[in-house]
C-alpha cells in the first residue's frame, strides 16, 4: 500500500511527505537514550520491520526522486484528547499499556499483567516514554512548516518524538491509581523474552531544528484517558 502511494505521488509530482515511523527501528541491543544517527536494523517483529523498510525506501526516494521527507519516530503515543471525546478504546485486550490499564479502571478487565523479573530499572519493570496526542499533532504541524520553509530541493530528515522522561510500568499504574482515587489491580508475571528493559530517546534535535518540545506529562495523558472512561461509563 505504501509503495502504491509513493508511485502515485511521483506521478503527480507530490513529493512532500511526513512518515509515521517508530522507535522500534533502533537496535534493541543499544542502551538508550537513542539519537537519530544511531544504528537501525535487527527488528524483532514484522510490524517493526515494515517501519525500517519504509524508512529506507523513503530515504532512496529523497536521494533519487527528490522527495522531501520528514521521518518521525514515535515513542508510545497516548491517543487521549483533553475533551474526553476521543480515545484509544479497542474492543479486545489492548496491546498498549495505558489503554490496558484503563480497561482495568473501567472494570472490563480484572487486573494489569505486569511482566517483570530482573530488569535493570528503578522498580524492575520496563521503562518507556509516552507522548500525548496533542504534542504529537503539534509536532506534525511543525514538520509541515519545516517542509514548506526548506530551501532544499530534497531531504530525508529524522526526528525522535518523546518527552525526555522514561516512565515504568509501575509508574503508570501508581499514577493512574492517584488520578482515579483507587488502587488499580495488577498481577506480577515472569518477563517476556521480547520485551526491552528501556526504550527512550534524546529529543534535542527536534527542539533545535523544529523549535518544539513536549508540554504534556504522563499524568496529563492519564487524566485525559480517564475523562473518556468516565464519559462512556456515564452513558452506559
Amino acid at each position: 500500500g505504501s509503495l502504491k502511494l509513493f508511485e502515485i505521488m511521483e506521478d503527480y509530482d507530490v513529493k512532500n511527505i511526513i512518515f509515521s515511523s517508530s522507535a522500534t527501528v533502533y537496535n534493541p541491543n543499544k542502551k538508550p537514550p537513542f539519537v537519530e544517527t544511531d544504528y537501525t536494523w535487527e527488528t524483532t517483529n514484522p510490524y517493526w520491520t515494515t517501519k525500517f523498510i519504509l524508512e529506507n525506501i523513503l530515504r532512496d526516494l529523497a536521494n533519487f526522486k527528490w522527495f522531501k521527507v520528514v521521518n518521525l519516530r514515535y515513542f508510545n503515543p497516548v491517543w487521549a484528547h483533553k475533551s474526553g471525546l476521543i480515545w484509544e478504546n479497542p474492543n479486545w485486550v489492548p496491546n498498549n499499556l495505558l489503554p490496558y490499564v484503563m480497561k482495568v479502571v473501567s472494570w472490563d478487565l480484572e487486573s494489569v499483567w505486569v511482566f517483570w523479573d530482573d530488569y535493570d530499572t528503578k522498580d524492575w519493570t520496563w521503562e518507556r516514554d509516552y507522548i500525548h496526542v496533542l504534542d504529537l499533532i503539534e509536532w506534525h504541524i511543525k514538520s509541515i512548516e519545516y517542509i514548506n520553509k526548506s530551501q532544499n530541493n530534497w531531504f530525508f530528515e529524522v526526528f525522535n518524538l518523546w518527552t525526555w522522561i522514561p516512565v515504568s510500568v509501575l509508574d503508570i499504574i501508581n499514577t493512574t491509581s492517584k488520578v482515579v482515587w483507587f488502587d488499580v489491580k495488577y498481577k506480577i508475571l515472569p518477563r517476556r523474552d521480547w520485551d526491552l528493559a528501556q526504550s527512550f530517546c534524546n529529543p534535542t534535535k527536534a527542539k533545535e531544528i523544529l523549535n518544539w518540545e513536549a508540554s504534556f506529562s504522563i499524568e496529563d495523558s492519564i487524566k485525559d484517558s480517564y475523562n473518556f472512561i468516565k464519559s462512556i461509563t456515564n452513558n452506559k
